[in-house]
């Protein structure tokens, strides 16, 4: 027998105490006069008296008898298993609920003359295990399940709760009053049913307790219960445990809490998670073109996060990370294989993968993330979300709304978590900024760009909320042989000596030769303005700016003035052609009619480049210009009297 009649005899005792922590309760000792609380009792051993004098021992059932309290007996073909008392504040008894088997509830009340009457009429209804209720530790948390046999599993193990009569759909508002101020947990059955009746004590209990936390507890079967859920061998330490995790649905304290100047002083300084780049329990935004490798850093701080290593010479805080790679794992393997291979690190229990999106702007799919997440041993240091479009689904990426509700998405789960999230986006078509509405860069900490110039790629932050933004940095995608078939990329650091030999090797960049090409069709003998190399490039500034500094350096062009030439090494190094020739003046030609809404006519228009129309016409060149064109071709590529490009005044300041 375990349950069938220990709640009566705990009632019909003096001087209980317990449980301890193996479940055992003491008590004065029925069978003699006691003073001293010489009985032992358990639900399940039953009963011993330790006193010299008497020394009784036997079963729950023998000593229900001999209290006098009613034991088993059959009722209508049914077998009595279990009898609940409630009472008032002061002990009075004012009715029990007797649970039969077959599963059968039924209520009865004292008819004043030793028996009982079996109905609730004009009695009033209180909360069971009222006076241990009121009694108890008003800072501990009270529990309400949704029968008084999960209330009895509860006590057993040290933990204050109570519940109503009748069940599921009988809670009554009035019973609130009895938890007013109290911290109280809800604890539903897993059936709809079960839902219900705890979204009920939830409401009525708003604004009376001075905080509600609802718990569905992991892994119950359907209707399962928290009886089933220690029975499954979880402790009262992990429901403790579960409390703590879980935000309240419900807490009676100001919305807005001042702070004072000495407080704000208190606080703890941000943590970096990677130093100089993240802070820990931050909102970072990684952002980037298509295809630049934002997936590939992306994971490479995962990792490096998750097994401690140091990351491009920053140090970072080594926890669990969880990775949502919401564009699918297609190629993950063999960039964690890669990655594994160059660094000689183990991964395993360290960095955890979900591989498909999680609606950041649906409070549902959030919540169930959370819960996941706390499946985990230790809770997660950094969450990457890869990509942000995929983790809106039904989103609009330009509207100020839908992006507000995926940064809340990601407010809870930094909140509750206490982890850093690291969206992964795409930049705009410009790629000069990160693709849609301003409310993502306006929520973030953290937002870092990543430019591409073939292949040579460059982090730089944009926006650092409580540090000075971290210096450019230039970095590069070093493919990995992991076998005959395959290959990966890792990330790795890209030094100015890096890139000075790769232009000693003339290995130029998209961009390096765009301005190479430029200068060599500008400069008819007075060199090339920056204006005019910029519009025929149409690079953005940044870019044009690093490589030119990059040519600069390396000698393969010499600033004059306020204009800039090849040198002789960069007139070698490039093979000029006239179909480059072609594409530069048309590119010219193009940025200058824009700028003056039409082309140059009568008195400003002037010979662009007179050596290069004569090249095309004569198939010769300047000494270092390659074109070789047929005969036939001369005359198509050779511009008309009245398409002769315009040039802009030669004291134009540079732009």
């Amino acid at each position: 027998m375990t349950d069938d009649l220990f709640p009566a005899i705990l009632s019909a005792l003096r001087g209980v105490k317990g449980p301890d922590a193996s479940g055992n309760y003491s008590a004065r000792c029925p069978f003699h006069d006691d003073k001293h609380a010489s009985l032992s009792l358990h639900p399940e051993r039953g009963f011993r008296c330790h006193a010299e004098s008497c020394g009784r021992r036997g079963t729950v059932r023998a000593l229900a008898e001999h209290l006098g309290l009613e034991t088993p007996r059959r009722r209508d073909g049914r077998e009595v298993v279990a009898t609940y008392p409630y009472r008032d504040e002061k002990g009075r008894l004012l009715y029990e609920v007797v649970r039969f088997r077959p599963k059968d509830f039924r209520q009865r009340r004292p008819d004043g003359k030793g028996g009982y009457v079996w109905n609730l009429e004009g009695v009033r209804r209180v909360l069971y295990r009222l006076p241990e209720l009121l009694a108890a530790d008003p800072s501990k948390p009270v529990f309400v399940p949704e029968g008084e046999k999960d209330v009895e599993a509860l006590r057993s193990r040290g933990l204050v709760a109570t519940c109503n009569v009748m069940g599921a759909g009988k809670w009554q508002p009035e019973y609130a009053e009895h938890l007013k101020g109290r911290h109280v947990v809800v604890l539903p059955d897993n059936d709809q049913p079960g839902r219900d009746h705890a979204a009920r004590v939830v409401a009525s209990l708003r604004g009376v307790a001075a905080s509600v936390r609802l718990i569905e507890l992991p892994g119950l079967p359907e209707k399962g219960d928290v009886s089933d859920w220690f029975a499954q061998g979880h402790s009262a330490d992990e429901l403790l445990e579960l409390v703590r995790q879980t935000a309240p649905v419900y807490e009676d304290k100001p919305r807005f809490v001042l702070r004072s100047a000495e407080e704000i002083e208190a606080l703890p300084r941000p943590r970096w998670l990677i130093e100089n780049h993240i802070v820990a329990g931050s909102h970072a935004v990684l952002y980037g073109p298509s295809g630049s490798g934002k997936s590939f850093i992306a994971l490479d701080w995962a990792l490096s996060v998750a097994t401690g290593k140091g990351w491009m010479g920053y140090e970072t805080m080594p926890g669990p990370v969880v990775y949502v790679a919401a564009e699918g794992s297609a190629g993950l393997g063999d960039r964690l294989r890669a990655w594994k291979a160059v660094y000689g690190r183990e991964t395993a229990g360290r960095v955890h993968f979900l591989t498909e999106p999680v609606n950041l702007m649906s409070t549902d799919d959030v919540k169930e993330f959370i819960r996941t997440l706390r499946l985990l041993p230790s809770p997660p240091v950094l969450v990457v979300v890869d990509t942000l479009a995929r983790c809106m689904v039904g989103g609009d990426e330009n509207s100020a709304r839908d992006v507000g509700l995926a940064n809340a998405g990601v407010d809870r789960i930094r909140h509750e978590t206490g982890a850093a999230v690291l969206i992964v986006h795409h930049s705009g078509k410009q790629g000069t900024q990160e693709r849609g509405s301003s409310a993502l860069r306006a929520a973030a900490d953290t937002m870092i760009e990543l430019t591409d110039d073939e292949g040579a790629i460059t982090l730089s932050c944009t926006k650092q909320k409580d540090a000075e933004p971290f210096p450019a940095l230039p970095l590069r995608l070093q493919a990995v042989e992991l076998d005959e078939e395959r290959r990966s990329c890792v990330v790795r650091f890209d030094t100015e000596d890096d890139r000075r030999r790769d232009l000693e090797r003339a290995a130029f960049t998209a961009s390096q030769k765009k301005i190479l090409d430029a200068i060599r069709v500008l400069d008819i003998g007075e060199g090339a303005s920056l204006k005019d190399i910029m519009r025929v490039v149409a690079l953005p500034d940044r870019t044009f700016y690093d490589a030119r500094r990059a040519l600069l350096d390396a000698g393969y062009i010499v600033k004059d003035g306020k204009r800039y030439r090849l040198t002789n090494k960069g007139s070698e190094a490039v093979r000029f052609t006239a179909d480059t020739a072609v594409a530069v003046r048309s590119q010219f030609r193009t940025a200058v009619t824009a700028e003056c809404g039409a082309p140059y006519r009568g008195p400003h228009r002037r010979s662009a480049e007179p050596a290069l129309q004569a090249a095309l016409r004569n198939g010769t060149a300047e000494p270092g210009i390659a074109v070789n064109l047929p005969p036939s071709e001369r005359s198509e590529l050779a511009p008309d009297d009245d398409d002769e490009l315009p040039w802009p005044p030669e004291d134009e300041e540079e732009g």
